[in-house]
């Protein structure tokens, strides 16, 4: 009888490593195809921003008058190539997925964005449902001001940067100077300088592996 259990607690040992391994390549599996999902999305995306960009370019090249609309239709396509071509999903963190969605969100809205450097720390803790309303309600509502967006880290901490109208953030609820807490990001407005009509939040935590500071 003792045998039969040992043989058997080996067999149910096998099965049992068999079973995680077995789990562990399918989970990695899944990951795998899920980014080859959104990167295909990605490129699909790019080639259709692509094309469209081309056959503009084709059709000023032809002659076209470079009227208001052209500009601002190739404004948009520019903004949007430029956040595909930096957004790796992979790689991509949250402040640049939330930077990404924020440019989509507005030139969906015909809002032309000047899209800067996208770069974080691949830190994927989420945004705050609040703080993720507040930044496309101020994006959203630019009016007349190109909202300019921007996505670092200084290795300690990451920062998310959007500038756009006093109007549109004051209307958000975010008032120049003012300061709030989405823990565990904090987002202070830049005063206004005199007689300008555009105005910098910015949005930052710290990382979780940032060195302590003496």
């Amino acid at each position: 009888m003792p045998i039969l259990v040992f043989a058997t607690y080996r067999s149910v040992r096998a099965y049992d490593r068999s079973r995680a391994t077995a789990d562990r390549v399918r989970d990695e599996e899944m990951r795998a195809r899920a980014k080859a999902a959104v990167a295909n999305e990605i490129d699909s995306s790019l080639r259709k921003e692509l094309t469209q960009a081309r056959s503009a370019l084709f059709e000023l090249a032809d002659g076209a008058e470079f009227t208001p609309d052209r500009r601002r239709q190739l404004a948009l396509l520019d903004a949007r190539i430029r956040t595909a071509l930096q957004v790796r999903p992979d790689e991509a963190g949250i402040l640049v997925r939330t930077a990404a969605f924020m440019v989509e969100q507005a030139t969906s809205n015909g809002i032309v964005v000047r899209v800067r450097s996208l770069s974080d720390s691949h830190d994927m803790r989420p945004v705050p449902l609040p703080l993720y309303q507040l930044l496309l309600q101020a994006v959203l509502g630019s009016g007349d001001v190109e909202p300019a967006v921007q996505v670092f880290t200084d290795g300690v901490q990451e920062f998310l940067t959007l500038q756009g109208s006093v109007a549109g953030f004051v209307a958000a609820g975010l008032e120049p100077g003012s300061s709030q807490v989405f823990d565990p990001f904090t987002v202070q407005v830049d005063e206004v300088d005199e007689g300008s009509d555009e105005i910098t939040l910015v949005v930052s935590r710290t990382l979780l592996s940032a060195p302590a500071v003496s």
